[in-house]
């Protein structure tokens, strides 16, 4: 169970990391062309705030849902 854990969290942790990635494809290399469009001057708050969901999202199942004691405290 500790191997497929630490696993699971090393995943989650590269899935974190390329998603913002991903996010930012759709930026184009020259901004001064498309000066009024959204994704130049507000798709930061998109890349940035995705993130933030999923880990006020992990932060509220792990207090609520998965609580559970760690097996040395079941001994």
């Amino acid at each position: 169970m500790k191997g497929s854990m630490g696993a699971a969290n090393q995943l989650m942790c590269t899935i974190g990391i390329f998603l913002p990635a991903l996010l930012g494809l759709p930026i184009p290399n020259d901004p001064e062309n498309y000066a009024d469009d959204f994704i130049v001057k507000e798709y930061w708050r998109v890349v940035w705030g995705m993130p933030i969901i999923f880990v006020i999202l992990q932060v509220i199942l792990l207090l609520t849902i998965f609580r559970y004691d760690t097996p040395v405290a079941l001994k």
